[in-house]
């Protein structure tokens, strides 16, 4: 951060106890993992309503969750740059930024715990059938 001089707008908060009454306050949630399942912490920054830029993971992961452009910014694995530009992207553009967010939050429409059991549910009986 110290060679780009970023200290002056980017704030790296380290561990809390209380995450979820500091993350409301973020301007943007950015995911940089090359390998993930399902992850509870992109899941959760979601459910807020926070913009999301996340890598493009194999086996799923975001993707699962996410479509590019409709509730976050899906960008590839180990592309530094393009992970940046999506940050650049959400924090210049706060229109966009609102509207990945409001989308986001539908999040809570299909990972709550009702909708994964009626999903499990179905698929069971059609199995069963």
């Amino acid at each position: 951060m110290a060679e780009r001089n970023a200290g002056e707008y980017v704030f790296l908060m380290g561990a809390s106890d209380s995450l979820e009454k500091v993350l409301v306050n973020a301007s943007v949630f950015a995911f940089s993992s090359d390998w993930e399942g399902l992850p509870n912490a992109l899941l959760e920054a979601m459910a807020l309503g926070l913009p999301v830029v996340a890598t493009d993971c194999p086996c799923g992961g975001p993707r699962t969750v996410m479509q590019d452009g409709v509730n976050g910014l899906l960008v590839p694995i180990k592309d530094e740059e393009a992970l940046a530009d999506g940050i650049c992207r959400l924090i210049e553009n706060p229109d966009l930024a609102e509207q990945l967010g409001r989308k986001a939050r539908d999040i809570c429409k299909i990972a709550n715990g009702k909708a994964v059991f009626e999903q499990w549910q179905d698929y069971i009986e059609s199995v069963c059938k």
